[in-house]
Parts: C-alpha cells; sequence; structure tokens
C-alpha cells in the first residue's frame, strides 16, 4: 500500500508520528484522522521549540515567557501564539543559519513555486466547510494562515465529538493532504536533527535523527559535534556546523524510540509531556519555570479603560508628555480633518518614530480643552508594543491586541457587556449607550500592531456613523476608505526646537550649535527618534560623533523603525525596497519599471506597497514624474538586509542598471531631465559586447523592449541593438 507520507527524510520525532498515520493508511476513518491530527500537533511544537531554541541563546527574557506558556498550553492556539510572537521579533533575536525558517514563517505565498501553500490552504477550507465554516483565500496568504486553519479544524473536531463517518469521507484526504503539504515545506524538516549522550560516566555518543531508525553517528561525524553541543536534541540548520540545543521542551530516551512534547497540564513541579507516536504521557521536571515571567511594562501612551473629567470633556486620554514639539501645518490639518462632517475615519500614517502619537496626543487634548467640546468622549486605545526611548526600543504591554479586545475595552468605558453587536450599536448612535449627543472621538494608537487590522478597520468603517469618528496612528497606509495624513520628518525650525530641548535635557547644550542642528536635521531627514537617539550617543560620549558611525551602530534603533513594515512586503515590494535603499538618490520610476521590470514583478503594485508601508518617499522630478528616495534610516536597514537576502546577486546587477541612468542627489532632482536619463541608459544599452555570449539571458534586450514600451522614441534604439546582435 502506498504510504500516506514519505518518512525516510523526516527528522526521527516527526517521522515516528508519520509512521503512524502511514500504518492508519488513506482510510474515511477516525483513525486515519485523528493519526494526521496528532502529526500535525507534532509538527507545530517541534517548529515552535526549534525556534525557541535559538532565541533562547539570545534572548532569555523572551525565550522564557514563550517556554512558560507552552509548559502550560491547554490547546495549540498558544503554541500558534507564541510561533506568531517569534517570528515578529527582529531577525537580529536569530543566528543567521535561521533566516531560510524567518522566510518561511512569514513571507508571502504569492511566487509560483508557493503554489504548495495556496494548495494546503485550500484543502483545509475543504475540510472546514464540512463543519460549518467558510473562509476565503487570504490576499496575503502566509504560513501563520494555514496553521491558524489547521487548528480551527482540530478545535472544532474535538468539540464536536465523533463527526460521523461521511464526515470522514468527505474531508480526510484534504485534511492530510493539508498536513503534509505544510510538513513538505519546512526547512527545519531538512536540517539535521540528533540526539547527544555527553553526561559524565557515560559513553559519549551522538545518535543522527533520520526516519523512523535512526543511526548513531560515525567516531568522524561524532568529532564533529561532540565539543559543540548539549546534552539531549540538538539541531544543526542547513550550511551550519554549529548546533542548537533543543533544551527542556523537547525530551528524548536513550534509545531514540520515544520524543515526548509539552502537553499542558503542570502538579507542582512536573509537567505532563505527550509522546505523539505512541500516545503515551509522561511527566518532566520543570522546576526551573515555575515563576511567572515579569509582565511587561505599560507603554508610555498607556491608559486606564474608565472615563473621568477631562478638561471640558470625557476621556481616558493619557497625559501629553513635555517633549512634544509643535508642528502647526500637521496640526491644523489634523484639526480640520476632525472638525468636518465628512470623514469618518482618519489616518495618521508614517514610519516609525515621526511623531504620529505625539501628534493625535495632543489633538486630542486641544479638543478636550476647547469651551464647546467637539466631542463628549474622547477615548485613547493604544495597541503600541514597542516604545522607542531614547536608550533604544523597549518592549511594552499593549491595551489592545484584537478586536474583541477593543470591544471589551469600550464596554467597560461605556458600561456595556462588550459584544460586537453592543459596540456596533454605540457606534452608530451613541445614545444607545449614554446621553452623549455631540458622538465621540475613537483614538487607536499603533493600529499596525493590531491582530487582524483589516477585519477591524472594515467594522469601523462599517459601523461608526457620525457625528463619532475614528483616528488611527498607523506606520501603513493600508486603507481606501479613510482620510490620510502623511506624517514626515520634522521642518528644520521644528527640529532645531527638538534638538535643543534634547541637549539640554541631557545637559550638552554646548555640543548643539546651528550648524549641528542643520547637519543632523540633513542627515536625519528630519525623523524625531533618530535625532533624539543621536543626541544621547552624544551625550554619553561627551562630544561630538561621526553621524553615519550612530545610526549604524544601533541596529535595534533601526530594526524597531522598519522590521514590521518590511516583513509585510511581498516580493515585488521586496526588491524594489532593497534597490532603492542602495542608493542614496533618487530613482525615477521608469528607471524601476524598465530595470525590475525585466524579472516579471509587478513594479507598479511593488512601489504602492514601499510607499504605504512609509520605506519610501515619493518626490517628484522637474517634468512632474515621479521618483523614490530612501530616507537615510530606511537606506541603513535595507543594506542589512541586503547581506542576508537570496536575491542579493540580482539586486546589484539591478543596481548597476539603474546607475546606467544617471543618479541624481534628492536636492536637485527638480533640475534633472528624464530625456537625458533615457539617452544615457541607451548608450549604455547600446556599448554593450556584441559577442553572441553576452547577454545571454536577455537581460539588456529585455530592458530596452520595457524602455519602449514606456518612452516611444526607444524603438529605434532596441532595433539598433537587435542588428547589432544579430537578432
Amino acid at each position: 500500500m502506498q504510504p500516506v507520507i514519505d518518512v525516510s527524510k523526516l527528522p526521527t520525532p516527526i517521522a515516528l508520528v508519520a509512521n503512524r498515520l502511514n500504518v492508519a493508511g488513506h482510510c474515511p476513518s477516525a483513525e486515519t484522522f485523528l493519526c494526521a491530527s496528532y502529526l500535525f500537533e507534532a509538527f507545530l511544537k517541534s517548529v515552535v521549540v526549534v525556534w525557541y531554541s535559538a532565541l533562547n541563546a539570545k534572548n532569555s527574557d523572551t525565550s522564557y515567557r514563550i517556554a512558560f506558556n507552552v509548559l502550560r498550553a491547554d490547546g495549540l492556539g498558544v503554541w500558534a501564539d507564541s510561533l506568531r510572537e517569534m517570528a515578529a521579533l527582529s531577525a537580529s533575536s536569530l543566528p543567521r543559519e535561521f533566516f531560510p525558517l524567518v522566510s518561511w514563517a512569514t513571507k508571502k505565498l504569492t511566487k509560483p513555486e508557493d503554489q504548495w501553500g495556496r494548495d494546503s490552504f485550500t484543502a483545509a477550507q475543504v475540510v472546514l466547510r464540512q463543519l460549518g465554516t467558510d473562509g476565503e483565500m487570504p490576499e496575503k496568504l502566509n504560513v501563520g494562515h494555514i496553521i491558524s486553519s489547521l487548528i480551527q479544524i482540530r478545535n472544532k473536531t474535538k468539540a464536536h465529538g465523533a463527526v460521523g463517518d461521511d464526515f470522514y469521507l468527505a474531508a480526510n484526504a484534504s485534511y492530510v493532504d493539508s498536513i503534509v503539504k505544510l510538513l513538505g515545506s519546512c526547512p527545519a524538516l531538512k536540517w539535521t536533527w540528533l540526539r547527544a549522550n555527553t553526561k559524565s560516566g557515560a559513553a559519549k555518543k551522538v545518535v543522527l535523527l533520520t526516519g523512523t531508525s535512526p543511526r548513531r553517528a560515525t567516531e568522524a561525524e561524532t568529532e564533529l559535534f561532540i565539543n559543540a553541543i548539549s546534552d539531549g536534541v540538538s539541531f544543526i540548520p542547513e550550511n551550519s556546523r554549529q548546533p542548537v540545543h533543543a533544551s527542556i521542551l523537547l525530551d528524548a530516551d536513550l534509545d531514540c524510540k520515544s520524543f515526548r512534547f509539552p502537553n499542558g497540564g503542570i502538579v507542582k513541579d512536573r509537567a505532563e509531556f505527550l509522546d505523539y507516536s505512541s500516545g503515551t504521557l509522561h511527566m518532566r521536571d520543570v522546576s526551573a519555570f515555575l515563576t511567572p515571567p515579569a509582565m511587561l511594562p505599560p507603554s508610555e501612551t498607556h491608559s486606564d479603560f474608565i472615563f473621568d473629567v477631562q478638561s471640558n470633556a470625557f476621556g481616558n486620554l493619557p497625559l501629553l508628555p513635555d517633549r512634544f514639539v509643535q508642528r502647526p501645518a500637521l496640526q491644523e490639518t489634523l484639526q480640520t480633518r476632525l472638525r468636518d462632517r465628512n470623514h469618518s475615519i482618519i489616518t495618521l500614517h508614517g514610519r516609525g518614530g515621526v511623531g504620529k502619537t505625539y501628534l493625535a496626543l495632543h489633538a486630542a487634548h486641544d479638543l478636550i480643552q476647547a469651551s464647546e467640546p467637539l466631542f463628549e468622549d474622547v477615548i485613547w486605545l493604544s495597541a503600541r508594543d514597542i516604545d522607542l526611548r531614547m536608550s533604544g526600543p523597549a518592549h511594552v504591554r499593549q491595551d489592545v491586541k484584537s478586536l474583541e479586545e477593543i470591544c471589551r475595552a469600550l464596554g467597560q468605558l461605556f458600561r456595556v457587556d462588550g459584544s460586537l453587536d453592543s459596540v456596533t450599536s454605540i457606534l452608530q448612535d451613541p445614545t444607545s449607550a449614554t446621553e452623549c449627543h455631540k458622538g465621540f472621538l475613537l483614538i487607536l494608537d499603533n493600529f499596525e500592531t493590531l491582530a487582524s487590522g483589516v477585519e477591524i478597520h472594515k467594522f469601523l468603517d462599517t459601523h461608526t456613523h457620525l457625528p463619532n469618528k475614528v483616528l488611527i496612528t498607523s506606520r501603513e497606509r493600508a486603507f481606501k476608505a479613510d482620510f490620510p495624513i502623511e506624517v514626515l520628518g520634522m521642518e528644520l525650525d521644528e527640529a532645531r526646537i527638538l534638538l535643543r530641548r534634547t541637549a539640554e535635557e541631557l545637559g550638552i547644550t554646548h555640543l548643539i550649535d546651528e550648524e549641528r542642528i542643520k547637519e543632523l536635521h540633513e542627515y536625519t531627514d528630519g525623523h524625531a527618534y533618530a535625532m533624539r537617539v543621536i543626541v544621547g550617543e552624544m551625550a554619553k560620549e561627551g562630544k561630538n560623533v561621526a553621524l553615519k558611525n550612530v545610526l549604524a551602530k544601533r541596529k535595534d534603533v533601526i530594526d524597531a523603525v522598519f522590521e514590521r513594515s518590511f516583513s509585510k512586503l511581498k516580493d515585488a515590494g521586496r526588491r524594489i525596497f532593497l534597490t532603492v535603499g542602495g542608493l542614496q538618490s533618487v530613482v525615477s520610476e521608469l528607471a524601476l519599471l524598465v530595470v525590475l521590470g525585466q524579472h516579471d514583478l509587478d513594479v507598479e503594485a511593488g512601489i504602492d506597497e514601499c510607499v504605504r508601508l512609509s520605506l519610501l518617499d515619493e518626490l517628484e522630478l522637474a517634468d512632474g514624474s515621479p521618483c523614490f528616495h530612501a530616507p537615510q534610516l530606511a537606506r541603513l536597514f535595507a543594506q542589512k538586509k541586503l547581506d542576508g537576502d537570496p536575491d542579493r546577486l540580482l539586486v546589484h546587477e539591478d543596481l548597476q542598471s539603474i546607475r546606467e541612468f544617471g543618479l541624481v542627489p534628492r536636492r536637485q532632482r527638480l533640475g534633472n531631465q528624464q530625456d537625458d536619463a533615457v539617452k544615457s541608459f541607451i548608450g549604455y544599452c547600446l556599448s554593450r559586447p556584441t559577442n553572441s555570449a553576452y547577454d545571454s539571458d536577455n537581460r539588456v534586450r529585455k530592458m530596452l523592449e520595457n524602455l519602449a514600451e514606456l518612452w516611444p522614441s526607444a524603438w529605434l534604439s532596441l532595433y539598433e541593438y537587435l542588428e547589432r546582435h544579430g537578432a
């Protein structure tokens, strides 16, 4: 009988469980369904264990919290949440060898080679429809969506109990197919897994964990590992010789026949572990994980869910920090939109650290201090998970993380039950729960950190009726139904106030003269947080510092500003950001369409994505045509990302081609004519060698064809190029 899954190359902890599915076979039976469920559970826990093991070496606080939670998890949801939390961390929290695993967990499954993901998700939806649940293919499908669907299946079948033979007949094949495709895609299952016995007094040995019959390593193989590994299970990523120890979350016997994962339930200092291949339970000492992890501190903009009289209105606003710098143009635009009767949702969008939160908070305080307040209630809900402090980014506790938590918070404030229905009524008609006749303003800070942001925005857009309004701050301009206000860097006058105030606070006013202020403003593009960090570094050194060195060393700062936005890019957006970020000059839209268009990328969509996520700035050339620029901080981030990117060689080739359009500094762009750039690029193409070996992949020809489609006068140049090359 054909096996359900090939176990020969799987790591033994997974292979033994997969073999149980093979024994059950392709049957429309409860046993086959249950064995497939066990295989998925063991797989999900294995991925979390692998990730945790790498994180444990570099981020002990986060890894302790992960272990503490999964040891007590009473369902797979906690494991999936832990995977999601680890995937959202900066890539710097993991060894470079783990980047393929990060990419697998976070990338958008849009390429032809990602068809497995679309097939896996579709197969899972077939099963969910049998359980009475319908789901659509997400626009930005990733592994997380597949895992969530499979967990939903597991939970629903547990709740339904015996679902019946008809269900297994209709669902088993799709369920197994979804799980097998997911396993086949995971890079961690292709790594070297081993079990070492290094305890003193025992014969030291290493067992390679592959398939259902693991083998003892040869002496030569053992020598490679024995001095670098700890007792127990370890993993060695591809292209690495450095083992990573699994620690407590994966237990194995000496014979390598039983592998146990946490199964929830702690009694005193012992936790339950389950061997999925046999179904047997074991108790293991977990006394090292009895102390609850320290709760993250509240954010700088935390507020309680209790109304108080604030000036002339009811609200729960946090205090406005003393260091707020007035930004008159932005403040006037925001106040105008808050007072109009046309837009129920307004979004302040821009990259992290430019001052969106303080602008929103200042506007809210202005509103409640008016003698006749525009709104009766002003509500502040913070989804912030990182405070950007001068000393560096610090993880903080989010006040709200999901639509359910937003509803509960509004329920507390308005003293209703916090259900979707009750909150819907309040958004549509505030008098349904209060004597509020002027309406209320709901401010959602750091909207991009919320789970299922699209669904939350759709809910707010559907149900928020004027005079109620919603003000969002976000790093991304993701929605079309709101009124967007872009927050860029500070003007020079604003930056001057910020820098002098910060220097006075740190006692280094003698280091901040007018020349230094202009230099800092130009170097950072007026980025408020970047300027404060640099002044903080100057205070540490007690002297002026080389600007190009300060931020390059502060990877934590750069990652905090850009990592979350970068992780949302599709392939086209990623390539465009890495390309534009590789140049100090502006890059015309024409150059991007011509050069990157040769790779069958949706260049226009990628450009739009980079601008929407505040990774690139959109500007204009002298003729009004669009061009794009990466600010200094974004360039530093792009250069670090490019070093580890699998397409870095192609990006370097594209950069060379774009340079042939001519490099135009940002401040000189209005003097640049595209005619000159096109002539320069055509001259470069026509000067290429005419030997047949050159341009074997038709790069130059493709670029000239793209140019001719966009710039008709280039057709003659394409014809000349083809004649020279005998085409």
